[in-house]
């Protein structure tokens, strides 16, 4: 999708070649500035290699390679001659931009083919580039044994809020990944539709730089422990940033729904809903009278906290009487009541005026529908 006139193109690597920072020049550092030879934890089964470090510059240590405009990034056992200086029993690699590019707000978004190894986790986000911590905001995380769930992720001082969704197969295609960070509000995109939103944490307002990684897991944490010999890889197709978002027209399918609002529509339709999060948050699409308003959003607002989030379908309604379907797309439950995804329609007016029997939960996937009486203007 073309980026409008009120959005820059301030990054883009298509990856035709790779350009590593070798501290004098080049787009992508490929380790943190205070572990210049490469990175580890004790989390972790693998070791981030350094390829521009001697030790560790053998071909068949190197984890990235190019071709056809796509960058690979390898998930492998480490070879017997790095050995000696690598710990670990799995290299693999990391990018970022900290050196050549960073930026505070705005919208990244990256396209890739991650990875389905089952210990291994393919992530892209940001961080902050005074290598302060947190904030931290995970654009994707993928889990190789779940490569059918996105984990969307902020990260900051007033702790940390994550977004679970379901997704094709993750390993199985290019997918485009992003993320709009707004002073406000945080938008999280899957293949250029909106899948999460929350406010932008009070931490999160100072330049970051983007983050391309991947790491083997242990037995002590989410990934768990590896098969000896594990293998993958983690393909990108770009890396990009604008100043604003290029996807304007879909961050809310209310504000502007595709095809555009039916001609002689003049109210607004407020819908003030509310979740039960579990394996990600709830989903739901609009009809009115038997026509899809824009596409398929996601609900943050957590019900049990006693918050609500208002969705606003701009010019949706003429006068008269009209019906409203409210969809519950995805609901999922894992057997007690704090593994159940629910939805819940609180509250629907138009204009300042509540439409009476409105409220509804939802706790299966299913449509409530509401009759919406608009009257004739005087």
């Amino acid at each position: 999708m073309a980026a409008p006139a009120s959005s820059t193109l301030t990054f883009d690597d298509e990856f035709d070649s790779l350009s590593l920072n070798n501290g004098s020049g080049g787009t992508w550092s490929p380790t943190f500035s205070y572990s210049p030879n490469g990175s580890t934890d004790d989390t972790l089964s693998s070791y981030q290699v350094n390829p521009l470090w001697g030790p560790t510059s053998a071909s068949d240590a190197n984890p990235f390679s190019v071709g056809n405009g796509v960058l690979s990034m390898a998930i492998k056992p480490t070879p017997a001659d790095v050995k000696g200086v690598v710990s670990k029993p799995f290299i693999t690699g990391q990018l970022q931009s900290d050196r050549s590019f960073t930026q505070t707000y705005g919208y990244f978004e990256t396209r890739a083919k991650l990875t389905n190894a089952a210990c291994v986790v393919t992530a892209c986000g940001l961080l902050p580039a005074d290598g302060s911590w947190p904030p931290e905001l995970d654009v994707a995380e993928v889990l190789g044994s779940n490569p059918d769930t996105l984990v969307l992720t902020s990260h900051s001082g007033g702790g940390t809020t994550p977004h679970w969704t379901d997704i094709p197969d993750a390993s199985q295609g290019f997918h485009t990944y992003g993320v709009d960070w707004e002073p406000d509000k945080l938008t999280w995109f899957f293949d250029g539709k909106q899948v999460a939103q929350q406010n932008t944490p009070a931490d999160m307002n100072k330049p970051m730089f983007m983050l391309l990684t991947s790491v083997v897991g242990a037995g002590n944490t989410w990934a768990g422990a590896p098969t000896a010999g594990e293998t993958g890889q983690m393909q990108v197709d770009y890396v990009r940033a604008y100043s604003r978002n290029p996807n304007t027209a879909s961050t809310s399918a209310a504000s502007s729904p595709p095809g555009g609002t039916p001609a002689g529509k003049t109210s607004t339709l407020d819908l003030s809903l509310s979740e039960d999060a579990w394996k990600g948050d709830a989903q739901f699409s609009v009809a009115i009278d038997g026509t899809t308003i824009g596409a398929p959003q996601s609900v943050t607002a957590l019900h049990g906290g006693g918050a609500t989030q208002v969705f606003a379908f701009d010019g949706a309604l003429t006068p008269g009487t009209h019906d409203v379907a409210v969809s519950f797309l995805n609901d999922a439950y894992g057997g007690s009541a704090g593994a159940d995804r629910n939805l819940y329609i609180d509250r629907a007016s138009v204009g300042s005026t509540a439409v009476a029997g409105a409220a509804a939960t939802l706790v299966s996937a299913s449509t409530q529908h509401i009759t919406v009486n608009v009257p004739a203007p005087l």
